[in-house]
């Protein structure tokens, strides 16, 4: 999943609901194993890259 929505971040192609599943995808992973400190700094910027797209701005 994360392949999928890296490529299409790239092409100028993802959609909110690409980082909202990716988000929580990851976070249910994480969790799986490993323990909840940290997550919220992954979990950030995951945050920023959707506000970004949000805002039309790019890296």
């Amino acid at each position: 999943r994360m392949m999928e929505v890296g490529l299409r971040a790239i092409n100028g192609e993802a959609r909110e609901d690409d980082y909202w599943s990716l988000i929580e995808t990851y976070a249910k992973l994480w969790l799986s194993e490993r323990k909840p400190e940290g997550l919220a700094n992954v979990l950030s910027r995951f945050a920023k890259s959707l506000l970004m797209l949000r805002h039309g701005l790019r890296y």
